[in-house]
């Protein structure tokens, strides 16, 4: 779910291209980190910000372009945010 939920994020908007400072974003301490890893031991992770624009969403980025803050759609979010107990089958 999470995985498939990824694969359709697209950006709202971009926030800040190039040269964002992350704290001003809420990225510094993220409210959510996703990592990936591949079997070549590369990971990435998309950190998602608790907080976002008034406009609504969340700030986002990318740890392999950390520096580019884009914007996630509100409903977007519920997909994304699992905890461990989302993926324990009911018994």
């Amino acid at each position: 779910e999470v995985l498939t939920a990824l694969s359709d994020l697209r950006a709202k908007r971009y926030a800040v291209y190039l040269g964002a400072d992350l704290s001003k974003y809420g990225l510094d301490r993220p409210e959510t980190v996703i990592s990936i890893a591949t079997d070549d031991g590369q990971e990435t992770s998309l950190l998602i910000s608790a907080k976002g624009p008034a406009k609504g969403g969340r700030y986002a980025c990318v740890s392999a372009k950390n520096d580019r803050v884009f914007v996630i759609k509100n409903e977007d979010l519920p997909k994304l945010q699992k905890k461990p107990g989302d993926f324990q089958k009911a018994g």
